[in-house]
């Protein structure tokens, strides 16, 4: 019956005009329900006009329970809690009404402002932007910066079409069109030309959207000339770089120790004879090709450098695929992690088959020079001032098949005969006038018949002065001049072989005199060889180098073994070998080679950096902060004090990365990189951990308010404008903060621990701090100020 009555009140409730007189009915049936409506009525006179026909049920069904019970006073009570639910349920859609009122304002407004924000960002944006047909396409807009990119005014712009600033054919342009308006994802790279003439090499990034029930192309242009240009001088570097290691036979290669991958250099490949992508680049293979006589020898080596963390290197055969047996020289060093575990091992390996080949015929012939020169004959003698010999050594009587006994006392005439003494005696005539000489020539000896001596004349004087004799040294060099010829030829082929090769050769004796010198090493002391050969090379030293380079080559010549070393020289840096050279037991003197390693030096320092620091920010990474938080946690453990982490997370960088394009989000990375930096102490430590994450590592904490006056600086300092081409951006953050030993005992757990407390500054509001213990979980700050709160809700 209650259900039938407020129906057919509610059905019955007229328009919004003059006080109902269910309400005069109420007043009289039930006062209370009378107060409530009166009250309604004075707030609210839409909310009565909604109730009173409920009203005027209420009352019906009121007075029909005081007519069948009597019992008016039940009724009322009864009518009293239906009038409050009533009430609750009028008030809760009167509420919701009017926020779905509200909500619809607030919708329209944004979307006037996104439309706003849109002109702005079109007509005002820096960046090239076009609107293009996709069918025709003809330009139907452009902002500024494409008019000043162009240098056209925007009404010959728009009046012309995509074809009017390509430099490309009709085809190619239709194609650009075709793809865009397809969605194709990335970039088109295209040519566009300029007013000027000039062509521009570009990156069109053009979606399709839809303008007043239009299908344009939104484009946004780039000028990659520069970055194009930088390109191709970087492929250009990197094929000079293959291109050296080919003609070196220098080959370089990576082994991750623990992921297990490996790298090799395309001239690893050629140097094992094997094609890229036919065989795994592991150090299993390169132990495969190894010859089995050195194979273990090399493995030895490898387990070596891991257990020494020293450099080694060796000389080893491979043997190739097609079963060719070569000569390598290898060397390996392995780069370890703050707690000295081998984390990579990188190397290069260079054919030398040719270099020992040439070296092996070197060392035969220089064994064949010096066996000639053994067995020159040298004929020794003294002649008094009659030309008589005096004095003669056994060689005569090999020459003159006569003894030395039937020689002294005969005079040069009668032992050499009539034709060779008419050669010899303006050579007697000069010594005897006191000239000391070398004379060489062809000689017809009646006994040994014709001959090439090489002769030395020097006079003996006595007490007076007067020359009474001479010394006289004859060494037949007939065969000598043909192996003089012969050592001309070796000498010209030593010189070709040292001149071929990059690395610096210098031969020094005993005493450091330099007997032979190539060009790369006279180009270091900055020289000509021949301005040095023959004269001490610690001449062309520094003091220092030059004291350097002597113990070296004389701990070599004592010990006998061979010495490497690494010497900066200048700005360069060179592998310098020393090695003895021996005839049988006789040491002759060194070898040096000294090879340019600066650019390996480089590469090696910039791929030990890159391992450990983001190469956006150089701060270091996610695995070096880890070590780091690791080490710190250590030392707080060994001397009992507390460490802090401060887990931070950008509040606002992603609107600034999506809208304004990853350069500006690059930017925004170094300098909040810098700001964090600066906001700590030297022996704290910044990380970027990934993305806009960064984790600050804090040693030698006292209590957790240090910690805490640290996320307040960076809290106060982070959010300040950051300039970038034409703009201001600002950027917050939230901050967690885990402190050792109450918030863990690992990384994993301090970084676990400080990542859920930057969570709940999340969800409380963004760019406050947050302890992760219980003690500190109440603890917070206030964060930045308003002014600066506003700056960063624009990117939330």
């Amino acid at each position: 019956m209650l259900v039938a009555c407020l129906s057919a009140a509610v059905t019955a409730a007229p328009a919004p005009g003059p006080l109902p007189a269910a309400v005069v009915v109420a007043q009289a049936t039930a006062p209370s329900l009378g107060e409530r409506l009166w009250r309604f009525y004075g707030r609210n006179e839409t909310a009565l006009w909604a109730a009173s026909g409920l009203a005027l049920g209420v009352a019906v069904y009121a007075a029909a329970m005081v007519a069948q019970t009597g019992r008016r006073r039940r009724a009322e009570q009864q009518l009293e809690k239906i009038l409050n639910t009533l009430e609750r349920r009028v008030a809760e859609r009167t509420a919701t009404l009017t926020a779905q009122m509200a909500e619809r304002d607030r919708a329209e407004a944004a979307l006037r402002e996104s439309e706003a924000r849109y002109y702005a960002m079109f007509a005002e944006n820096a960046a090239v932007m076009l609107l293009v047909d996709p069918d025709g396409g003809a330009i139907v807009d452009a902002n500024a910066a494409a008019c000043r990119f162009y240098g056209l005014p925007r009404e010959r712009l728009i009046e012309g079409t995509l074809a009017d600033i390509a430099a490309m054919d009709a085809e190619q342009v239709a194609e650009a069109l075709r793809a865009a308006r397809d969605g194709a994802a990335g970039a088109a790279h295209q040519r566009h030309r300029l007013a000027s003439g000039a062509v521009r090499d570009v990156e069109v990034y053009a979606n399709p959207i839809r303008v007043d029930g239009r299908s344009l192309l939104f484009s946004i242009v780039h000028d990659v000339t520069e970055r194009r240009r930088v390109e191709r001088a970087l492929r250009r570097s990197e094929e000079g770089l293959a291109s050296a290691q080919r003609v070196a036979h220098l080959g370089n290669w990576v082994w991750d120790i623990e992921t297990g991958m490996s790298w090799w250099s395309d001239e690893m490949y050629r140097i094992f004879g094997q094609r890229r992508g036919d065989v795994d680049p592991s150090s299993l293979t390169v132990l495969r090709h190894v010859h089995p006589d050195d194979r273990g020898a090399i493995e030895s080596m490898v387990t070596e450098c891991l257990a020494e963390r020293a450099p080694v290197e060796a000389e080893f055969r491979i043997v190739r695929q097609d079963g060719e047996v070569r000569t390598v020289h290898g060397r390996a060093e392995v780069t370890v992690d703050a707690a000295r575990k081998p984390i990579r091992m990188t190397g290069v390996i260079q054919d030398i088959t040719e270099r020992k080949q040439t070296e092996e015929r070197l060392a035969r012939r220089e064994r064949e020079f010096h066996q000639l020169v053994d067995a020159v004959p040298v004929l020794l003698a003294y002649h008094d001032a009659e030309e008589r010999y005096r004095l003669v050594n056994r060689h005569f009587e090999d020459w003159f098949g006569i003894s030395q006994d039937a020689i002294v006392g005969r005079t040069v005439a009668e032992v050499v005969g009539a034709d060779a003494y008419a050669v010899l005696r303006p050579n007697i005539a000069r010594v005897l006038a006191g000239e000391s000489f070398v004379w060489q020539g062809p000689v017809t000896f009646e006994r040994a018949g014709t001959r090439h001596v090489r002769e030395a004349y020097a006079p003996r004087r006595g007490s007076d002065g007067r020359v009474v004799g001479y010394f006289q040294l004859t060494e037949d060099v007939t065969a000598f001049k043909r192996v003089e010829e012969a050592l001309r030829r070796s000498e010209a082929e030593l010189r070709a072989v040292f001149e071929a090769t990059d690395d610096a050769v210098t031969l020094l004796d005993t005493e450091g005199v330099i007997k032979l010198i190539n060009e790369p090493a006279a180009r270091i002391l900055g020289r000509a060889p021949d301005e040095v050969e023959g004269r001490l090379l610690y001449d062309f030293l520094p003091p220092d180098a030059a004291r350097e380079r002597r113990l070296e080559v004389e701990s070599v010549l004592v010990s006998g073994d061979g010495l490497r070393v690494d010497h900066p020289w200048g700005e360069r840096w060179f592998e310098t070998g020393i090695h003895p050279v021996h005839e049988g037991e006789t040491t002759l003197g060194v070898a040096i080679y000294a090879r340019d390693i600066t650019d390996r030096k480089q590469a090696e320092d910039r791929i030990r950096h890159l391992a450990t620091h983001d190469d956006l920010t150089d701060l270091p990474n996610r695995n070096l902060g880890r070590d780091r938080l690791a080490g710190a946690l250590a030392r707080a453990r060994r001397d009992s004090t507390m460490a802090a982490l401060l887990f931070i997370d950008l509040d606002g960088f992603k609107p600034v990365n999506d809208t304004l394009g990853h350069d500006a989000g690059d930017t925004v990375l170094k300098e909040v990189a810098r700001r964090l930096s600066g906001s700590v102490r030297e022996t704290d430590t910044v990380a970027r951990f990934g993305g806009d994450e960064f984790i600050v590592i804090l040693t030698h904490v006292t209590d957790d308010s240090a910690a805490g006056r640290i996320a307040e600086a960076i809290l106060e300092r982070l959010p300040r404008p950051i300039a970038l081409a034409d703009q201001e951006v600002a950027v917050g953050c939230s901050i967690g903060i885990a402190v050792y030993p109450a918030d863990g005992d690992t990384p994993e757990q301090m970084i676990d621990q400080a990542d859920a407390a930057m969570y709940l500054v999340k969800r409380a509001g963004k760019h406050h701090y947050r302890f992760a213990s219980s003690a500190g979980a109440g603890e917070s700050s206030d964060g930045i100020g308003s002014s600066s709160t506003m700056a960063v809700s624009k990117f939330r």
